[in-house]
C-alpha cells in the first residue's frame, strides 16, 4: 500500500517537470491538416495516422470506426473526465503535504521544547537544544513552501491545461464528423487562443493572403506581358 502510494507520488513529480502538452497553435494546425485529409479522402483516411496525443489518436480512431458524432463526445467526454479526477487526487497528495508539513513541523518543536525542559540542571544545554527543537518548524515549513505547495500548484496549472487542450480534441473531432469546412473548423478553435495568440494568428493569416494575392498579381502581369510581346510581335 506504502508502496503504490510512493510511486504514485512519483509518478505526479515526474508529471509535474516533464508533462508536456503541444501547444494551442500547433494543436489547431494539426487538427485543419487533419480535417482537410478528412474532406478529400474521408475519415477513412486518417486511419493509421500519427498525431502528437493518445487522446486526439483515440478519437479519430472512433471517427474511423464509423462512430457518429454524440458516441464520440460522449466517450471521450467520459475520457476526460475520469482523467481529470485522477490528476486531481495525484495533486491533492502534494496539497496534503503543504497543509501538514508546518503542523509537523510544530509538533517537533514541542516535543523537543518538552525534552529540554525535562533537563533543566544544565542552562549551558538549553540554547543548543532549544535550537535543535526550532529547526523541526524550520524544516517543516521549508517543506511545505519551497517543495509541496509549488508542485501542487504547477500539477493544477498542468491539469486545467490538459482538460483544455482535451476540450479541443473534442470539439475539432465533433466537427470534422459532421463535415464541417476546415476554414470553419479553424474559426472555430481560434477561440481556444489567448487574445494575443489569436491577434498574431489574424496577422499571419492577412500576411499569407497578401503574399497570395501578390503572387497571384505577378503571375497575372507575366501571362499579360508574354501575350502582349507575343501580339506586337510580326
Amino acid at each position: 500500500m506504502q508502496h503504490g502510494k510512493n510511486c504514485k507520488t512519483r509518478t505526479e513529480k515526474a508529471r509535474a517537470f516533464r508533462f508536456k502538452l503541444p501547444e494551442t497553435r500547433s494543436a489547431i494546425d494539426e487538427l485543419v491538416d487533419i480535417a482537410n485529409v478528412a474532406r478529400r479522402q474521408g475519415v477513412l483516411g486518417l486511419e493509421g495516422r500519427e498525431v502528437s496525443s493518445p487522446f486526439l489518436s483515440n478519437g479519430i480512431q472512433m471517427l474511423v470506426d464509423g462512430q457518429d458524432g454524440a458516441t464520440i463526445k460522449q466517450l471521450l467526454s467520459k475520457e476526460q473526465l475520469m482523467t481529470l479526477e485522477h490528476n486531481r487526487s495525484g495533486a491533492k497528495v502534494f496539497t496534503a503535504f503543504a497543509d501538514v508539513g508546518p503542523a509537523m513541523g510544530m509538533i517537533g518543536t514541542l516535543i523537543g521544547l518538552v525534552q529540554m525542559l525535562s533537563n533543566m540542571e544544565d542552562p549551558k544545554s538549553i540554547g543548543p537544544a532549544m535550537a535543535v527543537a526550532l529547526l523541526t518548524t524550520f524544516y517543516g515549513a521549508m517543506l511545505a513552501t519551497v517543495i509541496a505547495s509549488p508542485l501542487a500548484d504547477k500539477l493544477s496549472l498542468r491539469i486545467t491545461q490538459e482538460a483544455r487542450m482535451q476540450s479541443l480534441y473534442i470539439d475539432a473531432l465533433g466537427a470534422i464528423q459532421e463535415g464541417v469546412n476546415p476554414r470553419i473548423i479553424e474559426q472555430m478553435l481560434s477561440s481556444y487562443l489567448s487574445p494575443k495568440e489569436r491577434d498574431k494568428a489574424s496577422e499571419e493569416a492577412a500576411a499569407a493572403e497578401q503574399e497570395k494575392f501578390r503572387s497571384s498579381w505577378n503571375s497575372c502581369a507575366k501571362c499579360w506581358n508574354r501575350r502582349s510581346m507575343t501580339d506586337a510581335s510580326p
